[in-house]
């Protein structure tokens, strides 16, 4: 399988309103063994690998090193409302 990861610039972390459940993410698994992977490389090494510029890196550095499941309405967002 190949996996295109691209470097969301803004989120949008606001509550979403009306969503009345949500379901495990079907990738999970596979996004567990990716995230481990880029927690331990630096904004530098970030940078270089996705092609972006070092403020970028350091805000996607910072998202890994939060990213922690079990997910929760406080740690995360529906992607399809």
């Amino acid at each position: 399988m190949l996996t295109l990861l691209s470097p969301a610039k803004d989120l949008n972390m606001d509550p979403v309103t009306g969503v009345k459940g949500a379901t495990k993410p079907e990738l999970l698994a596979d996004a567990e063994v990716l995230h481990g992977k880029l927690k331990g490389m630096s904004a530098k090494q970030l940078a270089k690998l996705m092609h972006i510029n070092p403020k970028l890196a350091e805000l996607n550095h910072d998202r890994y090193q939060e990213w922690a499941p079990p997910f929760t309405a406080r740690n995360s967002k529906t992607a399809i409302h």
